[in-house]
């Protein structure tokens, strides 16, 4: 058998396997077995979850005044975001509008 070299992605400790199809593990032997025992997730979240989790005070909606798509930003933005949905309004860019979804209202940002 051909033998791979294989890294943990949560020590950094390198081991070897015995080539073979399908997904490479991502942990060394050492780890997964202490990941079972404890019963914890073994990976951190995904970075986009990472991402949102630390712009998540500059969490703002946004609605476009002609159809009503709604988007969410979680970082700040120099411009207003514009809306280019070409079945609902005849204009190829509409700006955005900011709104507060629990409110039911358009929030004035300045």
């Amino acid at each position: 058998m051909v033998k791979e070299q294989l890294s943990c992605q949560l020590c950094s400790t390198v081991w070897f396997r015995d080539r073979a199809r399908g997904r490479k593990p991502r942990l060394c032997p050492t780890c997964l077995q202490d990941a079972i025992v404890v019963n914890t997730p073994v990976m951190p979240a995904k970075n986009e979850d990472i991402a949102k989790q630390k712009h998540i005070n500059n969490k703002r909606q946004w609605i476009c005044p002609s159809c009503s798509m709604e988007i969410t930003t979680y970082v700040n933005l120099s411009q207003p975001p514009g809306c280019t949905n070409p079945s609902a309004h005849t204009s190829r860019y509409v700006e955005m509008i900011p709104y507060d979804r629990k409110e039911e209202k358009i929030v004035l940002y300045v």
